[in-house]
């Protein structure tokens, strides 16, 4: 079970709720508690311009109407995911407006799943990752009592930042683990 980001949220509590339904755990760019291993601040060395920008982004999100404008606030907010141009990563994603709008998702407390797992997991953690830095993803290691760390050069997308060199190691670690 693979999952990124909000993915990785999702795979998190699918573990909570099915510890025995996947083989294997990845889990990239994420977390897997409500409570962080550490405090930071993503905009941290932003220039306080685009800083602002992306802020509004993340503000409009929970007003977008079309898929259009949904494009547009992640266009707006991909400064803070990547130090590189990956816009054209959004090229065939369709975007659903009602996915952007506030709810409460509940809360998220998979560290005690993923200690109790005698799956392989991987934690994967952009080494300039803004939203989860490598801290994230180490603690996701070092919790799985199989667990494994492969941080990889990029932000929070690594996977459009070095398409060839992510997908070698993931590639990797799952014949590492069949």
């Amino acid at each position: 079970l693979y999952g990124h980001s909000f993915g990785g949220h999702v795979a998190a509590q699918h573990l909570v709720s099915f510890p025995d339904a996947a083989a294997r755990l990845i889990l990239a760019c994420t977390d897997v508690d409500e409570e962080g291993p550490v405090e930071f601040d993503p905009f941290f060395g932003l220039p306080d311009d685009v800083a602002a920008r992306i802020r509004v982004a993340f503000a409009n999100e929970k007003t977008v109407q079309t898929a259009e404008e949904c494009r547009t606030v992640w266009l707006e907010q991909l400064p803070l995911f990547s130090s590189q141009d990956i816009s054209a990563m959004l090229a065939d994603v369709v975007f659903s407006p009602e996915a952007h709008h506030l709810r409460d998702w509940g809360d998220l407390h998979a560290l005690p799943a993923l200690a109790a797992t005698s799956k392989p997991v991987l934690a994967i953690g952009g080494t300039h990752d803004r939203p989860f830095p490598p801290p994230f993803a180490r603690r996701i290691a070092d919790t799985a009592p199989n667990g494994e760390l492969l941080l990889v050069e990029g932000g929070h997308f690594p996977f459009a930042e070095d398409p060839e060199g992510y997908w070698a190691a993931v590639a990797g670690w799952l014949s590492r683990t069949s």
